[in-house]
């Protein structure tokens, strides 16, 4: 989860993506993850985004999967 946020702040910063990075939305979509499914999680995260956004979000999401699935879901 850490390695996705300091991926996903280092893009922001580059300006990939104009939505801030918020502590929330993490929380959130670790929240998610582990108390009802990744997939689930991945949708509401990405909902967070611009439309321009979201499909880069979603991929960047399931190069982590394997990692995060381990990591989040019980």
């Amino acid at each position: 989860m850490l390695e996705l946020a300091k991926q996903m702040r280092a893009d922001s910063i580059a300006g990939i993506y104009e939505t801030p990075i918020s502590t929330r939305i993490l929380k959130n979509f670790q929240k998610f993850a582990s108390e009802m499914n990744y997939d689930y999680a991945v949708d509401n995260f990405v909902n967070n985004f611009t439309d321009e956004e979201k499909s880069s979000v979603k991929l960047l999401l399931e190069a982590h999967r394997t990692n995060l699935e381990s990591e989040l879901v019980r």
